[in-house]
């Protein structure tokens, strides 16, 4: 479910940017696209060619039809497939050129255990909710590496609900850059200065208000223009509907 220009983006950040020295997390793994193109990327990157290492990609997913959402990811399963039926065989097949390059964490990642560290790069496509987000923050963010680790927020220029990645990365803008993106869904951030200890509360947007997480989500949209900037009118639509219903602090 990934263009193909994140493809080619996942590929050469594993092959050129990674010093082999962490990991690379592909937290939202689904069928294996982005896995597989960091694959691609890490079994050419020199660095790790030259000191090959177990594990090195941790792909992170729910592994059953029941986390797909909508009629576009059905789309990749035969007719009449069941909500929950397992697809990890489907992901197993589609990686296995990646060999023991890969760990694979299978269910709710707020129950895989420790995460690992550093981490290098960090892909998200897993915060469809407000409290994965803020999760994933949570425990992903302390194993970056200041100067170093890219972080790709994959929903971030996409017309949904999710207004909480927005919240997430302007709200720590001190501590990231943005870097580039794929025109829409895929936007890069590079982590330059650490964020201290005891500021990365646990529920970090949950917690926030209404207010400021528009406000939030304002700046976001400042940065843009043309394209992407109406991408985000329409994700701030979706935004403020869930957060009227759902959130409780105005």
């Amino acid at each position: 479910m990934l263009m193909h220009a994140e493809l080619r983006l996942l590929l050469a950040l594993a092959r050129d940017h990674f010093r082999n020295e962490g990991f690379i997390v592909d937290a939202g793994a689904f069928l294996g696209g982005s896995t597989a193109a960091l694959g691609a990327g890490l079994l050419a990157n020199p660095r790790y060619r030259a000191s090959p290492r177990k594990g090195v990609i941790v792909s992170y997913d729910l592994f059953h039809t029941g986390s797909v959402w909508g009629t576009a990811g059905m789309r990749f399963f035969e007719p009449g497939t069941p909500k929950g039926a397992d697809f990890l065989p489907q992901f197993r097949a589609n990686t296995a050129f990646i060999g023991d390059a890969l760990e694979i964490r299978s269910g709710d990642i707020t129950q895989t255990g420790p995460v690992p560290a550093p981490v290098e790069i960090l892909f998200i496509d897993v915060a469809k909710t407000c409290r994965v987000n803020d999760w994933v923050v949570r425990h992903f963010f302390p194993a970056l590496i200041p100067g170093h680790s890219l972080v790709i927020q994959q929903d971030y220029l996409w017309t949904g609900w999710n207004g909480w990645i927005h919240a997430t990365m302007e709200h720590y803008s001190d501590h990231f850059e943005m870097l580039d993106h794929t025109e829409s869904n895929s936007v890069v951030f590079r982590y330059v200065k650490p964020i201290p200890a005891g500021e990365i509360p646990e529920h970090l947007v949950e917690t926030m208000s209404r207010s400021r997480i528009l406000e939030l989500q304002a700046n976001a949209m400042s940065r843009f223009t043309g394209r992407q900037r109406d991408i985000l009118a329409e994700s701030r639509r979706q935004l403020e509907e869930y957060l009227a219903k759902w959130h409780p602090t105005p």
